[in-house]
């Protein structure tokens, strides 16, 4: 083919330059498609390669390009339909059409033959990958976006765990759902983690709440801190999420009332955000969300300075809403009203009163609870220790020096944990004498979890004397280790 015969192929009368070739063949590409024209589509690119060659310099192709794929029967030859062909053909025609694309080619250009690539072959997963692909390169996200989740939904899960890792700000309550089905649970709780480490409560809430469901009535795979739970509610009030915090926290006090973690709740700060978080759920249902907003950042820790100037301009804005919003926080919330520098409003007598009985039932309630708990938890302890004792059900050797491994294990524990530690190995023993290895494993796992981050919070770089107690109960943590593994081994 010389320069002349490939201009016409083209549809240009003269070498009008560079730019004006190149979208006339992209131009031509559009009817020259080689799953339905092979053969135009072979006289179009011998047509351009010949072009290009001329003005590189380089000697114009010899012979004429053959036809992609012409043993496979198209549409027109054939009478069947495009679905009709081999998949595997169809491919590598359009991997022909990407091949054939200049390297300058717009980036419309291989997203619309990725675009039909998809709508010939659905069900295979190369051509929602060259459409993500070719979407991403071209920075059309939101397409990008959409691509992802058309694919998932065609059944290729594989491009829902990659808009995960690639757009997870933009997850929606479906592909939450579809999370919740198929994912691990602790990939659910890493992804929460990471959604409230990137500002987004609202998924981070609905992620950790399919992983509490998930986990219910037995421990996780992957807990995160009591104080994560914390932020995560105070966050979700900073978003003017009132009903989600609610949920959350109804969720969260359940689920570590089956796990009694207490040691996370004693700790101060811990403690702190707690209480803000629930004086933030008792507010009025039709509590001022701009006052609401404000208060919630300062419990998380913004520039107080700010948070007051911010309240100022409020007051300004609507004064008598914002006074009636902010006499509300004086009398309920004496906590978040010190961070805004508001005055705390003596309680009058029927308050009082009302304080009072409040406070009474609370105690009552956390009193009922302990009482029923603990007979429950040492009968338990005392079945087992006389069990153990009993001349007529001696253990082997290797499960009575668990046992004692165990006992010197919790005695390293502080006052507060030690006998929820203490029963929690204990019960793992039995597990593992039992042969529920599986469920050991997990448990254990899941303790040496809460260890790790414990032991990391008490900044043992700072204070030798806590360096050095962290040491002591490392060891005992590996020889009880190794105390289950000969029981149960990995």
């Amino acid at each position: 083919m010389d320069i002349d015969e490939a201009l016409r192929e083209l549809g240009v009368d003269a070498d009008p330059g560079d730019e004006t070739v190149r979208r006339a063949y992209l131009r031509q590409l559009k009817t020259r498609k080689p799953e339905t024209d092979p053969e135009g589509f072979a006289r179009l690119r011998e047509a351009y390669e010949t072009v290009l060659a001329i003005r590189e310099g380089r000697a114009a192709p010899r012979t004429r390009a053959e036809p992609l794929a012409s043993p496979v029967r198209t549409a027109e030859s054939s009478g069947a339909s495009e679905t009709d062909a081999d998949p595997e053909d169809v491919l590598e025609r359009f991997r022909a059409e990407f091949r054939a694309l200049p390297a300058d080619a717009p980036p419309e250009a291989p997203v619309e033959v990725a675009l039909r690539a998809v709508e010939a072959l659905p069900d295979e997963e190369e051509p929602w990958r060259w459409l993500t692909s070719a979407l991403i390169a071209g920075r059309k996200l939101p397409e990008a976006v959409a691509a992802y989740r058309a694919a998932y939904r065609q059944g290729h899960l594989v491009f829902l765990r990659e808009l995960v890792e690639n757009f997870p700000l933009e997850l929606v309550d479906e592909d939450l759902l579809v999370l919740a089905r198929e994912a691990p649970v602790h990939f659910l709780w890493s992804l929460a983690e990471q959604l409230l480490e990137m500002g987004a409560p609202v998924p981070a809430a609905r992620c950790s709440l399919h992983a509490l469901g998930r986990t219910e009535g037995r421990l996780p795979t992957l807990p995160l801190p009591t104080i994560w739970f914390a932020k995560l509610v105070l966050g979700l009030h900073a978003q003017s999420r009132p009903d989600l915090a609610v949920e959350v926290t109804r969720h969260c006090w359940a689920w570590l009332q089956v796990k009694v973690i207490a040691e996370d709740i004693g700790h101060p700060e811990t403690a702190s955000l707690w209480r803000s978080a629930e004086q933030l759920n008792a507010l009025p249902v039709g509590f001022s969300p701009d006052l609401r907003i404000l208060l919630a950042n300062a419990a998380l820790g913004d520039d107080l300075d700010s948070v007051r100037e911010a309240y100022q301009h409020l007051l300004a804005q609507a004064p008598e809403k914002t006074r009636e919003a902010a006499d509300i926080v004086s009398r309920q919330t004496p906590d978040l009203s010190s961070l805004l520098g508001l005055p705390t409003r003596p309680l009058n007598e029927s308050d009082a009163y009302w304080s009072r009985v409040l406070t009474f039932q609370l105690v009552k309630g956390l009193l009922l609870v302990v009482f029923i708990l603990l007979p429950v938890v040492l009968t338990s302890y005392c079945s087992h220790r006389r069990t153990v004792a009993s001349p007529s059900t001696r253990e082997p050797p290797v499960v009575t020096e668990a046992r004692r491994v165990a006992e010197a294990f919790c005695l390293q524990f502080p006052e507060e944990q030690r006998s929820f530690r203490c029963f929690q190995l204990h019960q793992m023993v039995d597990q593992a004498t039992t042969k529920q290895c599986s469920r050991t494993h997990s448990e254990w796992a899941a303790v040496q979890s809460q260890l790790a981050t414990w032991a990391a919070a008490r900044n043992p770089r700072a204070d030798p004397k806590v360096a050095a107690e962290l040491e002591r109960m490392k060891s005992h943590q590996e020889a009880f280790d190794r105390s289950l593994g000969r029981l149960c081994p990995p």
